[in-house]
């Protein structure tokens, strides 16, 4: 999985020894300096550098924003998207706290996308069980993902948006409603509260006697 990741990021033995050592805060501000230094010299492809340099040293970050969204088989692929996508774009922050935000919101979106896809595998949970308070014995007994999955790949495409959107890339309700035409805050939490309770009850089918 590393290996697959390092390849997009650039990532070389000296990074990963330095994650390893629990250094990376350390080295992050130092890098932040760096990009800072080039920025204020109009060094664009300092920055890009540096940039690279920043995502190899938080590829075990983006994998965590993204394995407990996805299923385990496509952690790595997903993850190999994010970091593409990072080293597409422009990060503007100055400190470590923006750069992980940076991160995670790639990381949301990405998945987003996987979601997108209608040959996608869901076999893991879409959102967290604790979003429809589930007791731990149907979440011990079921395939919780699985079945979650399936609800999301049910619902109308406007309807899976607005779920996706919303549950899983944690985008606020006035958000969603400039990108989904027609769509109203209103629509939104209706469409969210009705999902819940049909993922709920799903959950419950699959082990009657916790109802």
């Amino acid at each position: 999985m590393g290996n697959h990741l390092d390849k997009h990021s650039g990532n070389d033995a000296a990074t990963v020894r330095l994650q390893s050592c629990g250094e990376l805060t350390t080295t992050t501000r130092w890098l932040l300096r760096q990009m800072n230094d080039c920025r204020l010299s109009g060094d664009p492809t300092g920055v890009d550098r540096v940039k690279r340099q920043m995502v190899g040293t938080h590829l075990s970050f983006v994998r965590r924003c993204v394995g407990s969204k996805v299923p385990a088989s496509v952690i790595e692929d997903v993850s190999a998207t994010c970091v593409e996508s990072a080293l597409r774009s422009r990060f503007n922050g100055t400190t470590e706290a923006e750069f992980r935000a940076w991160l995670r919101r790639i990381a949301s979106r990405r998945v987003v996308d996987y979601y997108r896809r209608r040959d996608a595998c869901v076999s893991l949970e879409v959102v967290s069980p604790s979003a429809f308070a589930a007791g731990e014995d149907i979440i011990a007994a079921t395939d919780t993902g699985a079945v979650i999955g399936q609800q999301v790949m049910a619902l109308k495409a406007k309807h899976r948006e607005v779920v996706l959107r919303y549950l899983v890339a944690g985008e606020p309700a006035s958000d969603i409603t400039r990108v989904i035409p027609g769509m109203t805050v209103g629509n939104v939490h209706k469409i969210v509260e009705r999902f819940r309770k049909s993922a709920r009850a799903s959950l419950n089918a699959e082990v009657p006697h916790a109802q």
